[in-house]
């Protein structure tokens, strides 16, 4: 998975400049999630394609994957307002645009990145950031699904 969180920050880097956001990985270990790397990339995609939307100007955006004994995380905190908690469900839903709706976009990524997370049986939350604000995605894969990447070849 750190594989595809390095090419989605490749793709999307080129967005940030124009607002001097931080945009990187952080606490990141190399893991394999059974399921179509594709659809991930398209999940993590949308996901840093909103932070970078909805973070203000030298904002930070930070990708985290982590492993426990029972799944595998995938994390994305951003310095942007958040997402108010009563619409935390309804942001999940096609083109629902939220009280930030003067933010340019369709109102499908987040729909996109629910519908990836049910396919390949994980859970997804959406929480206020760690310093109080911000929006904080985490992704929750079942580590059963999952196997650890040989750390060497």
């Amino acid at each position: 998975m750190l594989e595809i969180c390095k090419e989605v920050i490749k793709e999307k880097i080129c967005f940030t400049g124009q607002k001097n956001i931080d945009l990187g990985p952080i606490d990141s270990e190399e893991t394999l999630v059974d399921g179509d790397s594709n659809l991930i990339g398209i999940l993590l995609g949308n996901l840093v394609d909103n932070a970078i939307r909805y973070t203000p100007p030298h904002g930070q955006i930070d990708i985290a994957i982590r492993q426990t004994q029972t799944e595998i995380l995938l994390e994305v905190s951003d310095t942007g307002p958040g997402i108010p908690e009563q619409e935390r469900e309804r942001v999940l839903e096609r083109f629902y645009r939220g009280s930030h709706s003067g933010i340019e976009g369709s109102g499908l990524g987040l729909a996109i990145v629910s519908r990836i997370t049910e396919q390949h049986k994980a859970r997804l939350e959406l929480l206020t950031g760690s310093a109080g604000h911000g929006l904080l995605v985490k992704i929750r894969f079942p580590r059963e699904r999952s196997v650890q990447a040989l750390q060497h070849g």
